[in-house]
């Protein structure tokens, strides 16, 4: 298992592991950035009906991908549970997934672009088909990193079996032996003379001789 590049990246150093993530995701935003500009060079240089519907693709992708971050970001620095984390994961995998598909999408429309020689529509096309392509990648990287420093990165569960405290529905009673009262009554041997013996009876009944 060590052996495997899926090995190789496991470390027990927590502070290493979120370092490793947090350079993971700086370099999804710098690449999110490069496909922000393509998407709206592809939005606003498309022609035609397929162009048209290709930028809305691109426009629409990237504002889905803008949230996915925001989300992210406060997930993993305020509520790094385990719910939060799987749902997190979850997303990024499937915009992982999308931006293959967009990154096909774009190279096939790059090509036609070529074949009617509209420089233009297809340097745009290009540019955004290549950070579709760049994007898949490191998306798909971080949702590994994540999911192998998942240890490191998920705090403790408050819902979870083990950590639920369950309160007594009312305080404990002390368990005292003797009478009714709480008050263990003294053996012959302590009450002495009669006087003890009225002393235990008034302090049995709460009044102090």
């Amino acid at each position: 298992m060590n052996g495997s590049p899926l090995g190789q990246l496991k470390t027990d150093d927590p502070k290493k592991a979120k370092h490793r993530i947090t350079l993971v995701w700086l370099a999804c935003i710098v690449l999110y950035v490069g496909a922000v500009i393509a998407g709206w060079a592809v939005a606003a240089g498309g022609n035609g009906a397929a162009s048209g519907g290709l930028g809305f693709a691109a426009c629409f992708s990237i504002a889905v991908t803008g949230i996915v971050g925001c989300f992210g970001t406060t997930v993993m620095r305020k509520y790094p549970t385990p719910p939060a984390m799987g749902i997190f994961l979850g997303v990024v995998s499937v915009l992982s997934m999308q931006y293959l598909i967009l990154s096909a999408i774009f190279a096939g429309q790059a090509e036609n672009a070529s074949q009617d020689d509209d420089e233009s529509e297809y340097s745009n096309d290009v540019a955004f088909s290549m950070f579709s392509c760049f994007l898949f990648i490191i998306f798909l990287f971080f949702s590994t990193l994540v999911w192998t420093y998942k240890d490191h990165l998920i705090t403790v569960d408050p819902l979870a079996p083990g950590e639920v405290y369950d309160a007594p529905t009312s305080a404990a009673e002390p368990v005292v032996e003797g009478n009714a009262t709480g008050f263990t009554p003294p053996t012959p041997a302590e009450a002495g003379a009669g006087g003890a013996v009225t002393q235990y009876a008034g302090a049995s009944q709460g009044v102090s001789m």
